[in-house]
Formats: structure tokens, sequence, C-alpha cells
């Protein structure tokens, strides 16, 4: 029995170069079907992998990144 696949993302690579001259290797990650769609933006320092490094991930606790509700500071 053969199954046809269709893919649910689509990705392309693609390079952003900032005014300071500095380049940054991007992978833009686009769903199939029509919008609209969520967005997320991971910025990650360094040579990383693409699968899913939890490095670049915002984690509780780190500055800018959500905290679980109910959560306080001292």
């Amino acid at each position: 029995m053969q199954h046809d696949v269709v893919p649910s993302i689509r990705e392309i690579g693609m390079t952003v170069t900032a005014d300071d001259g500095l380049v940054m290797a991007d992978t833009l990650a686009l769903p199939a079907g029509n919008g609209p769609h969520p967005a997320v933006v991971l910025l990650c320092p360094g040579n990383l992998d693409r699968e899913g490094s939890h490095s670049c991930v915002p984690t509780p606790g780190r500055r800018g990144a959500p905290r679980p509700s109910g959560h306080t500071t001292r």
C-alpha cells in the first residue's frame, strides 16, 4: 500500500545581515495551509544545532522568560 506524504512544515534556509554587518543564519519554518498561524522567534547564541537545543528556549526564571501564574519574586 502506498501513501502520499504531504509535509506539514516547510523549512526555508536564509541569512539576515544586520546593520553592523553581522550575518545570521536562519531557518524559517512555515506550517502547511492558510494562516493565520502563531509565531515563535528563538534567538540563540553561538553554534547550536537545529534539533531542539534547550539553551535557546526561554525557561522560567531566566530574564524575560514567562513565569508560571502565581509566581512571586522577592
